[in-house]
């Protein structure tokens, strides 16, 4: 994570962002050949809100994310065991907030047809 402006103040702000790049394999097997939604979901963070966004290879959906909410990441059939994408992740937060190194763990969740 990385101040997002050189002076962080009450003007520019005080944001922090970071970025990763991630590569995704979901197991499925339990739904091969029904056909479903997949969200991927961050639970609500102590530090407060955090923002995400995201670009894939094509496999999965690009999207963005708040804390505390989903994201659909997939809808249609599924006719593999596996899901696998690339992600490359750009998360923001507010950095008066951040006072040490923080966990997000995201998790997905699926809703069948």
């Amino acid at each position: 994570m990385r101040w997002k402006s050189a002076n962080p103040n009450r003007i520019t702000g005080n944001t922090v962002e970071g970025a990763i790049l991630i590569t995704l394999r979901l197991n499925v097997a339990p739904w091969l050949n029904k056909s479903g939604k997949i969200y991927m979901a961050l639970p609500q963070q102590p530090i407060g809100m955090v923002n995400v966004e995201w670009t894939t290879q094509g496999r999965l959906l690009p999207g963005k994310l708040i804390s505390g909410e989903r994201t659909l990441v997939y809808a249609g059939p599924i006719r593999s065991g596996t899901l696998e994408d690339t992600f490359a992740v750009k998360v923001e937060t507010d950095g008066k907030r951040l006072a040490s190194p923080q966990r997000l763990q995201f998790h997905f969740e699926i809703d069948l047809d």
